[in-house]
């Protein structure tokens, strides 16, 4: 009998949802399995009948969700193999938050990774956190497929070039992290006043408001498009805040550009640090001064930034694309279905 997969998840939309389950359904359909994926209902008797189907599978998949404690145990009582699987510091608010530090998050998390028979962490950071509770993670990234992301549409041309269009700077993400992009938004007025100009293209669902000689060109998000949208940069950006919880995000932004052979500036924060070689894929900005003079330097050296997107794109296949990742998913959805 081929092994029965199921994943439970928060929103098929949901960007962690695309880059870590759907991405690998192929793959593990190929190699015999039978995958289904099941949003987590919404309707009290779905809920209560879900144990029940989740029975008839041989390994469950919850993807980030922090279950109460009744629902867990009825949940566990019922499953052959439990998988944890998360990419984000659960356990805390995020970084918008009024308060640093949640109990319930840090309970419910607790109790996820300590009944789980596997936990899959995105990151070394994560991993970490689940090991000190008891845990054996095992480190999973999150990974891109890089053969959707072609050649940049106007490589070399910008600022300080000669080549007469604004140096064109870029961020992807949704409203929800925007706020990572406005705490930028003065350095990046400063960049495009020394440049005499500067365009921000934000691919989202919520744009911010154009001040100065910045123009913002709004691209409304779409998976469709997105790999377009992020060929006509020159650059892409990625802010953090130092903090706990932007210490355990995954980078897609930055594997998204570096895919799209971008150079890149971001907040030497979390798995930042373990993606970007500074001056070899791009360079670190931990304060708005750095952000500034990283931009400027960027601006005016076109050669570097084509030696640098190359970079970043040889980076990305070797360690964070789905060629590099999917094995491990493979062996820690099948291997312990079919044990």
């Amino acid at each position: 009998m081929p092994p029965r997969i199921l994943f439970l998840v928060h929103g098929v939309e949901d960007a962690s949802v695309r880059y870590r389950v759907l991405a690998f359904l192929p793959a593990l359909r190929a190699a015999g399995a039978e995958v289904e994926v099941e949003e987590w209902p919404l309707e009290w008797g779905a809920r209560r009948a879900l144990p029940a189907r989740a029975a008839g599978f041989d390994t469950v998949v919850v993807q980030r969700k922090l279950l109460r404690w009744f629902p867990l145990r009825r949940l566990r009582r019922r499953v052959h193999r439990l998988v944890y699987d998360f990419d984000d510091a659960l356990w805390l608010p995020d970084s918008a938050a009024r308060r640093p530090f949640s109990l319930t998050r840090l309970v419910r998390f607790r109790r996820m990774v300590r009944r789980a028979d596997a936990v899959v962490a995105g990151s070394p950071r994560l991993a970490a956190e689940a090991a000190r509770l008891g845990a054996r993670p095992v480190v999973i990234p999150t990974a891109v497929d890089t053969s959707r992301y072609g050649p940049r549409a106007a490589p070399g041309a910008g600022a300080g070039t000669g080549a007469g269009r604004p140096f064109r700077v870029g961020w992807i993400g949704s409203h929800v992290t925007l706020f990572y992009l406005e705490d930028v938004l003065g350095a990046l007025e400063e960049v495009a006043r020394r440049l005499g100009g500067l365009t921000l293209v934000v691919v989202s669902d919520r744009f911010p408001v154009s001040r100065g000689v910045m123009r913002v060109e709004e691209r409304s998000w779409s998976e469709a498009t997105e790999a377009a949208d992020l060929a006509t940069l020159d650059v892409g950006l990625m802010p953090l805040r130092d903090d706990r919880w932007s210490a355990g995000k995954c980078g897609l932004k930055l594997l998204q550009y570096m895919s799209a052979s971008l150079p890149v500036v971001a907040s030497p924060v979390g798995v930042n640090v373990e993606l970007v070689r500074p001056g070899v894929e791009g360079l670190y900005a931990p304060d708005g001064a750095a952000w500034v003079e990283a931009l400027l330097a960027l601006a005016a050296d076109a050669a570097g930034r084509e030696r640098m997107g190359e970079a970043a794109r040889r980076r990305v296949e070797a360690g964070w694309s789905l060629a590099a990742v999917t094995p491990r998913w493979l062996e820690v959805v099948l291997d312990g279905a079919r044990a």
